[in-house]
């Protein structure tokens, strides 16, 4: 029988419910065997799930007397799941199974409240019952989508549970209509085969593609081809690309695993040269550079911090260099993206500025100024648009003697800020103003105008720095030439062709359209070699590295499907990380030069 308060939590009757909590409704009286608060998670009565919470905060607590779960393991909506988040509930907790909300949601294959709970920070392995992780249990419900969800935060590819089997192992021996694709998923990130004296199934010989079709329409099908048949060997270098190494990697309790008073990467104390990381723009393909940066890390098994001396960035790439700055890990930067589009890409485009400001506030702090940590050196790309041409701007956490100078009092155009009077959010917020997205901040505008590759200006700047600047630096501090550069794009998508760029004087009905599809393509055009990161800027890059003997490396992960720069579709941007990894497999090879190198 239900209370008249479990009804009104059911029919999302938020008044209802103050007025029976007012009065005296017992909260703690089961209805069979859930209470008021499951009820309202169940039916996504998020309206009264406040008053309840509000009545009671222990409340996200109580376990149902059936299934021993939380609030959070009934609830169906991202927006739920977030709602009982903030209110205090445990994202760990386990119920009579020993599973977390997280295995219930894969179970009920919710792929919003998956990516919600793994973007607040849940355990990506966390044992269940039998030791299942939860990509075991992705892989016996059958669903891709969430199977590559948790391979992208980390899951471990290669777990095994009290069984012995693996996530491969389960998926060959399945029956799910989704057989073939989550092999797929599996496989091409180098999951390992099983051990042949204590496996019959295929399971047990490397990876062929064809061994498992796709069918034409199949995610993941046009990708499989490109790659054709890879044998991936239990001895591979997948060992130690496997997801899930995080425990590699040890960080502070700040996240990131800085000495403030050390002030040199390994690269630098052991080799006396510089290390450089440049950043593209891309908005919400940040992800793409966390995910390769993600994977340096397992590699290096070192935080970013140590590893870099340098980290220049335009636009995303310039408030993630800035977050390594400031302590934030590169997993916590995942989940911080994740939560970012929800919070920030709110109704249409232009976005409003305030929440956008109001995040970056409360990552950075209102208050904090960008030389409050010195070390690694960051530069964040920013275009000054109160003129023409547009002047590039580089937000700085350290000072140069040009800073000690007057402003010219005939100047046309007011001094800008100096790095100790700069707010860092305000950095953060003009790098990221960009144009038909975000209003301007004052008269700055996103740096990817000018430099939406960051490395050669990165490069000139260093120069200039080692020329003028060096003479004022630390007695450790004196090194005079950049060693190593590793330059990371936010993925390249496939090309579109373009059929017509002909603007001309109309003569008949016919050219009127013809125009307007020509000025369109041509607006494309320019906007995109105005904003270019790949192509020219990047041969420029890599022969002047050479020239000056400077190891240079650059990973642009391909990406077979358009992915918008305010992309807030999960699925979308789950399967973009799916194929990022992909990539990142593929060209291990690269990330174990890189790291040997700057370690």
């Amino acid at each position: 029988m239900e209370t008249p308060l479990h009804v009104a939590c059911m029919v999302n009757n938020a008044k209802g419910v103050q007025l029976l909590l007012e009065n005296g409704a017992d909260m703690n009286l089961p209805s069979q065997y859930a209470y008021p608060i499951h009820s309202a998670a169940k039916y996504n009565s998020n309206d009264c799930v406040k008053p309840i919470v509000k009545f009671d905060e222990q409340c996200v607590h109580v376990k149902d007397t059936k299934y021993g779960g939380t609030p959070l393991h009934w609830a169906k909506t991202r927006q739920t799941v977030e709602l009982l988040l903030a209110a205090g509930a445990d994202i760990e907790a386990g119920n009579n199974e020993c599973e977390t909300p997280l295995h219930i949601m894969i179970k009920r294959k919710r792929l919003q409240c998956v990516v919600c709970l793994l973007s607040h920070g849940a355990d990506v392995n966390a044992l269940g019952m039998e030791n299942d992780t939860p990509l075991h249990m992705a892989v016996k419900v059958g669903d891709v989508n969430v199977v590559k969800a948790l391979i992208v935060f980390g899951g471990d590819i290669n777990a095994v549970n009290k069984k012995n089997e693996t996530p491969r192992h389960l998926a060959t021996v399945s029956k799910s209509r989704f057989r073939n694709q989550i092999i797929h998923a599996l496989c091409l990130v180098g999951t390992t085969p099983c051990d042949p004296r204590k496996c019959n199934y295929q399971c047990n010989v490397p990876f062929k593609p064809s061994t498992y079709p796709l069918a034409a329409a199949e995610p993941g099908n046009e990708l499989s081809k490109a790659r054709g048949d890879v044998s991936v060997k239990l001895d591979d270098v997948a060992k130690i690309m496997a997801a899930g190494a995080h425990a590699n990697v040890k960080y502070t309790k700040s996240g990131a695993g800085r000495n403030e008073n050390d002030g040199q990467s390994i690269m630098k104390k052991k080799r006396k040269d510089d290390s450089a990381l440049c950043l593209d723009g891309g908005g919400i393909r940040g992800l793409i550079l966390i995910q390769v940066l993600l994977n340096l890390e397992r590699v290096a098994k070192q935080p970013l911090v140590k590893l870099f001396d340098w980290i220049a960035g335009t636009g995303t790439g310039g408030i993630l260099a800035l977050g390594l700055l400031h302590g934030k890990s590169t997993p916590y930067l995942q989940q911080l993206y994740f939560r970012f589009k929800d919070e920030v890409f709110v109704g249409a485009r232009p976005y409003p500025s305030e929440p956008f400001e109001k995040f970056l506030q409360q990552e950075f702090g209102a208050d904090t100024i960008m030389t409050s940590i010195g070390y690694p050196r960051v530069l964040a790309t920013g275009a000054v648009s109160d003129r023409i041409p547009p002047a590039l701007h580089l937000f700085r956490n350290f000072s140069i003697p040009e800073d000690d100078k007057e402003p010219d009092e005939n100047a046309k155009f007011p001094p800008l800020s100096k790095p100790k009077d700069q707010l860092v959010w305000r950095a953060a917020r003009g790098t990221g103003a960009t144009p038909t997205y975000f209003r301007a901040l004052g008269r700055m505008l996103d740096g990817g105008l000018i430099a939406n590759n960051p490395t050669m200006d990165l490069i000139s700047f260093m120069h200039s720095f080692y020329k003028n600047a060096q003479p004022k630096a630390p007695p450790h501090d004196t090194c005079k030439k950049v060693g190593l550069v590793f330059s990371l794009g936010t993925g390249v998508p496939p090309e579109v062709p373009v059929t017509n760029i002909d603007v001309l004087r109309p003569t008949s009905v016919s050219d009127v359209a013809k125009i307007a599809f020509g000025a369109q393509a041509l607006v494309e055009i320019l906007v995109e070699q105005a904003t270019s990161s790949k192509g020219a800027v990047v041969d420029r890059a890599a022969s002047w590295c050479e020239m000056i003997d400077v190891f240079y490396r650059r990973m642009n992960p391909q990406i077979y499907s358009g992915v918008s720069f305010d992309e807030k579709d999960d699925q979308v941007l789950v399967n973009m990380l799916w194929e990022c990894q992909v990539f990142i497999f593929e060209r291990r090879h690269i990330l174990k030069e890189v790291a040997d190198r700057l370690t």
